[in-house]
């Protein structure tokens, strides 16, 4: 190596250290202002007009049996309640697991370091170790650990069903990939005070479904489905369309059926043949077999024919018509399981009046 070559590659290192510093200072500061900007917004939500603003949505929606789309601009309670919540999950997921934090700290400096920007990892490692001294260390990771909370849920849920035995790098990986799909969805939007989450991509879209936040409207293609304060669909609704989904997961379907009774199975709200995916939003436990004393099932009987039957008629008579179907389950009061106890379903032709049916999810 040449004298000057050497006082280059030297020069550089010294400018790295400057660069890994700013670069920090710069991350913390952006964490402050957005943590300051969160408690903003969570307490315009929560104050009287975002109250009103909830009620004035529901009881038009209860009244009208449709959903109202308020601008996001609006104040919502229920909005305002979900960010307390996202940040009460937030600090009890970093309580439980302190490594994310380090981890956050760590890796930029080991990846600077390993690709030979020294400097700029000696920075790195000197600007966090003066904040961690100033008490200020983390909040910029903690400012964008929504994500974090979101990773914990679907650990939790993956835990909760016997999945024990994977190793706690493959469920990182996973909880990392659904934290990524989760931040790409967009959510300018509230429907009746849920946030929306919309999805462009059928597999982004089914992986968020199957790890469901409580009281949230998630969108893809025509239709959209909403939760209730326990993560269960509660309405499956949109514009029909008969292109199949195709049946994207039939090893969940049958999970999903093998959760409720013997006479069920993985009971579809929007039909696969109206491009209903298979997600744990968008399939429910439901009868699907004749039951003992002779009542044929609900499936492919009541629900398929006069419901889904009538629909596909009339598409399949005039395909440009457009015509709209709602599904709400129906949980009774005690179920706290994810099979409903019962269907309201309805159709409409160019947004004219509801045509609606009842069933009861028999077993």
């Amino acid at each position: 190596m040449g004298i000057l070559e050497g006082l280059g590659n030297a020069a550089s290192q010294v400018g790295g250290v400057f660069k890994g510093a700013g670069e920090v200072l710069w991350e913390t500061g952006g964490g402050v202002l957005a943590l300051g900007g969160d408690a903003l917004k969570a307490s315009y939500d929560l104050g009287p007009a975002g109250w009103a603003v909830d009620g004035v949505t529901g009881l038009y929606e209860h009244v009208s049996g449709e959903t109202l789309d308020a601008p996001d601009w609006l104040p919502s309670a229920a909005r305002g309640g979900h960010r307390m919540e996202a940040a009460a999950e937030v600090a009890s997921t970093i309580a439980r697991n302190p490594g994310l934090l380090v981890d956050a700290v760590v890796e930029p400096i080991v990846a600077d370091w390993q690709a030979g920007n020294h400097g700029e990892a000696i920075g790195r490692g000197a600007a966090e170790l003066l904040l961690t001294v100033a008490g200020t260390k983390g909040v910029d990771k903690v400012a964008k650990a929504d994500d974090v909370a979101d990773a914990a849920r679907a650990a939790d849920r993956v835990e909760a069903a016997g999945d024990a035995g994977r190793t706690s790098a493959a469920r990182g990986a996973d909880d990392a990939a659904l934290a990524d799909i989760l931040a790409s969805a967009r959510t300018d939007r509230s429907i009746g005070g849920r946030p929306v989450l919309a999805f462009e991509s059928m597999d982004d879209f089914n992986r968020a479904a199957n790890a469901a936040r409580p009281d949230t409207v998630y969108e893809f293609g025509n239709y959209r489905w909403t939760t209730d304060d326990a993560g269960r669909v509660i309405k499956a609704e949109g514009s029909v369309s008969l292109e199949a989904a195709g049946r994207n997961d039939p090893a969940l379907q049958r999970a999903i059926g093998n959760e409720g009774y013997a006479t069920d199975v993985g009971f579809h709200l929007i039909a696969d043949s109206f491009a209903g995916p298979t997600n744990r939003l968008n399939v429910v436990p439901g009868n699907g077999k004749p039951l003992a004393d002779g009542t044929k099932n609900l499936n492919t009987g009541a629900y398929g024919h006069q419901f889904e039957g009538q629909i596909r008629a009339l598409k399949r008579e005039s395909p440009d018509l457009d015509i709209q179907m709602r599904v709400e389950p129906g949980y009774d009061a005690g179920n706290t399981s994810n099979r409903p106890d019962s269907f309201i379903a309805a159709y409409r032709q160019e947004g004219g009046k509801w045509v609606e049916f009842e069933f009861d999810n028999i077993h």
